[in-house]
């Protein structure tokens, strides 16, 4: 975090972890794009 409003700005993320189908896919497809392996730590066992 480099300052209290983004501290802030992270934890106000938490209060809607509903996300919609066109929003998951967008994560995806962003996650994909930045060479982001969300499984890595989970499919190393």
């Amino acid at each position: 975090m480099r300052n209290t409003k983004q501290l802030l700005e992270n934890v106000q993320a938490l209060e809607n972890l509903n996300f919609s189908k066109e929003e998951l896919k967008l994560i995806d497809k962003k996650a994909i794009d930045g060479g982001i392996n969300i499984w890595a730590q989970s499919s190393s066992f």
